[in-house]
C-alpha cells in the first residue's frame, strides 16, 4: 500500500476542511447521522428515519480501511459530516454520507 500523502493545508476561503476519519470520531459520525436521520423524520419520511445506522464496529472498520473521511468546521473545530465509502466488485463506491 502506498504511503498516505502529507496533509493538505485547509483553504482559507472554505470554513471547513475534510480530512480521513479517526478513531476519535466514531461517536461523532453516530451523533451526525441521528441528527441527519432526525431531518428526515421531521420532514415526513418515516421510513427512513426508521433505517438503521451505520454501527459502531462498521465505522471503525471504515477507518481502518480508510474509507471514511470528515467534514469539520475549522474554527471550531468541530465534525459537521461524514463520507463512508465501500468497495463493490473492485470499485470504490459511496455509502453513506451524512451531514
Amino acid at each position: 500500500m502506498s504511503e498516505d500523502p502529507a496533509p493538505r493545508e485547509a483553504d482559507s476561503e472554505l470554513p471547513f476542511v475534510i480530512e480521513p476519519a479517526t478513531l476519535e470520531d466514531v461517536e461523532a459520525c453516530c451523533l451526525i447521522e441521528c441528527e441527519a436521520a432526525r431531518a428526515y423524520r421531521d420532514a415526513g419520511l418515516e421510513a427512513a428515519y426508521a433505517l438503521p445506522g451505520v454501527p459502531r464496529a462498521a465505522i471503525r472498520q471504515a477507518i481502518a480501511d480508510r474509507m471514511l473521511w470528515m467534514a469539520r468546521w475549522q474554527a471550531p473545530d468541530m465534525p459537521v459530516g461524514f463520507a463512508l465509502a465501500r468497495y463493490i466488485d473492485g470499485q470504490v463506491h459511496l455509502h453513506e454520507l451524512d451531514v
